[in-house]
């Protein structure tokens, strides 16, 4: 299986649509303020993002914002935030649902059975990021990736049924 390749990111549309700065603007329309381990976070209702059944693991927490961290260290990668009390945070990596990467029909087949048109539906794919004395290794899970629907602002992480996606895809 190829790796992930740069033409595969999806972080304009995904990112237009939701992210959020961690800098304030003191003049934008605010709707709610989010204190997060990395600052405070100010957004617009347009920019959460519902995962009606929760993250597996995490099934309280129901509400999300991408955050772009606006450093060139963590391109392309934006920050999945918790906006209820207690939530999880985790990096991402936006993929362009017409990637490589997958087979088309497994896609296709998972973002109709929770309802998302295919060309409404994006990926985000959750990230670890390890860091030992020797080197930073980056992985993505391909097993389980995060089915957005841009048009309704929702997400749904899904477990494949095919096992050729492995859950800690090594990026580098």
């Amino acid at each position: 299986m190829p790796l992930i390749a740069p033409e595969g990111l999806l972080l304009g549309a995904i990112a237009g649509v939701f992210a959020v700065r961690l800098r304030h603007d003191p003049h934008s329309e605010s709707d709610l303020h989010v204190d997060t381990r990395f600052g405070q976070i100010a957004l617009v209702e347009r920019q959460i993002l519902e995962f009606p059944g929760g993250l597996p693991g995490f099934e309280h927490a129901r509400r999300f914002v991408l955050i772009d961290l606006e450093s060139p260290r963590f391109s392309p990668f934006l920050l999945l935030q918790g906006i209820d009390g207690g939530t999880p945070s985790m990096a991402v990596l936006p993929l362009d649902i017409r990637c490589e990467t997958y087979r088309t029909e497994d896609l296709s087949d998972t973002a109709r059975a929770v309802g998302i048109a295919f060309d409404d539906c994006g990926l985000l794919l959750v990230s670890t990021i390890r860091r030992t004395d020797i080197e930073v290794s980056v992985t993505v899970n391909l097993r389980a990736p995060i089915f957005v629907d841009l048009r309704r602002r929702c997400a749904w992480q899904k477990v494949l049924p095919n096992d050729r996606y492995a859950i800690r895809h090594r990026l580098r």
